[in-house]
């Protein structure tokens, strides 16, 4: 069974069922038994808890991710040549994370590497499949990391290549950062991002169509540079903090206002 608690969700662990339960993940309703209110960050987990039978109020309240001033991290340090494409994936090494079709899609652009942040019980299975595709040598696992915009400075593109993602901030904050982002089309990239505009989307478990379409950003500056744009556009409109925690106290202060 899936926690209760993972990934920013607040559920079952609060005594008091007037208190919303934050949602960060497509979960069952036996997570969510005392709330009465429930946020979460697109329309498309709003339409997954109704159609679980949650009967309570749902309500769909952004996400956001603020630019931070920190210098790149040398790529020295990683064994990295200074003028080598770069592409950088974050997060959790499980299998809907889709960390594996990343690398499928490495095996078709050459000279370029991989950067890929995180930890769990995939990382295996992940080191033995870039040996199998003959790309390990372009290959850094870099563990769990805390220095995120300083990993984005040395990045010519973010990729979210997830089966499933309800959000997936790592696009926020590539945005925050003036990375263009390449994400598959799961219905949380699908509601930040504006096609061809603020990233570029590709069908979902498709590694050819993941690597063509980071091909193109690699090979066109000008349009690398209008989707970071295009992202900064996009998480100042819909995704910054002001934004964000305006969002925020007007809903608790309906919440307070209700009685609830």
């Amino acid at each position: 069974m899936t926690p209760c608690v993972q990934g920013g969700d607040i559920g079952p662990a609060f005594d008091y069922p007037s208190i919303p339960s934050q949602v960060g993940w497509y979960r069952g309703l036996d997570c969510y038994e005392r709330a009465q209110r429930m946020v979460m960050p697109t329309p498309d987990m709003k339409r997954h808890f109704i159609e679980q039978g949650f009967a309570g109020e749902i309500t769909v309240l952004p996400h956001f991710a603020a630019p931070e001033q920190a210098p790149p991290v040398e790529r020295r340090h990683f064994n990295t040549p200074e003028d080598a494409p770069l592409i950088l994936a974050l997060g959790r090494f499980d299998r809907l994370k889709g960390f594996d079709i990343a690398l499928r899609a490495l095996a078709r652009l050459p000279r370029v590497y991989f950067w890929l942040a995180g930890e769990g019980e995939e990382e295996a299975r992940l080191r033995a499949l870039a040996a199998e595709l003959d790309v390990a040598a372009r290959v850094r696992f870099l563990g769990w990391r805390r220095d995120v915009a300083a990993l984005l400075g040395q990045a010519s593109v973010a990729t979210v290549p997830s089966r499933v993602e309800p959000l997936g901030l790592v696009t926020l904050e590539a945005w925050a950062a003036g990375v263009p982002v390449v994400a598959a089309d799961t219905p949380g990239p699908r509601y930040a991002i504006e096609a061809e505009t603020s990233g570029l989307l590709v069908p979902v478990e498709d590694p050819a169509a993941l690597a063509s379409a980071i091909r193109r950003v690699l090979d066109d500056g000008a349009l690398a540079r209008w989707l970071a744009e295009g992202g900064k556009r996009r998480l100042d409109e819909r995704f910054s903090e002001a934004a964000t925690v305006a969002a925020y106290r007007e809903y608790f202060e309906r919440a307070a206002r209700e009685g609830r």
